[in-house]
């Protein structure tokens, strides 16, 4: 997910979780799990929605895409959306 610099601050972000979340409930997801690249800054945001720091994502299961940016780091963060039997 990614909100343009413009619209950051305006409840746009915010509003796009809530969406997903509600998406995800409707179909019964248990866990919502994003990657994030360290450097951007947005922690503060997914935990203040609920989710947790999960794990740093090796670069080599990365999208082939990212990996042409070197000394990148990806933070993972989940949402468990209801408990898992």
């Amino acid at each position: 997910m990614f909100v343009v610099p413009e619209a950051q601050g305006l409840g746009v972000g915010k509003a796009l979780i809530v969406k997903i979340k509600d998406e995800c409930n409707k179909l019964k997801v248990d866990k919502i799990v994003c990657d994030t690249f360290r450097q951007t800054g947005p922690h503060q945001f997914y935990v203040k929605r609920g989710f947790r720091y999960s794990k740093n994502v090796p670069l080599e299961a990365l999208p082939a895409w990212t990996k042409i940016i070197h000394g990148i780091e990806v933070w993972q963060y989940s949402l468990e959306l209801r408990k898992v039997n």
